[in-house]
């Protein structure tokens, strides 16, 4: 399975009643489409090369993230350092270089990617 970030759609949950508060599928309405996904060239463990030594890799996926008004289709990998920071690194699957980096912060209302 491919994690398609372009196709995202948004739910809220209200965590006392556990209703859905919110609901957006613009972003799936707009770029949802059949892709043709090339065969990586760089393999999941030369991907992971990439990632700093002085992280931990938890978890890798595929996925297709959204960068500069287009799709790129790379490696994802959640990694988290000595301290149990968290962090969602993407490498390229052509190229092997680090697409995108963002952070996994923790909160009483849930996980907020930056």
């Amino acid at each position: 399975p491919v994690r398609c970030y372009s196709d995202g759609i948004t739910v809220g949950v209200m965590l006392d009643t556990g209703k859905i508060s919110l609901f957006d599928a613009y972003d799936y309405m707009k770029n949802h489409r059949a892709r043709d996904l090339s065969e990586p060239t760089v393999s999941s463990d030369e991907a992971a090369g990439a990632v700093s030594s002085e992280l931990s890799i938890q978890t890798r996926a595929m996925a297709v993230i959204p960068q500069n008004q287009t799709e790129k289709y790379a490696y994802e990998f959640c990694a988290q350092n000595e301290e149990g920071k968290q962090y969602l690194i993407y490498v390229g699957t052509v190229s092997g270089e680090i697409l995108d980096i963002l952070t996994l912060n923790e909160s009483d209302r849930g996980t907020i990617v930056s």
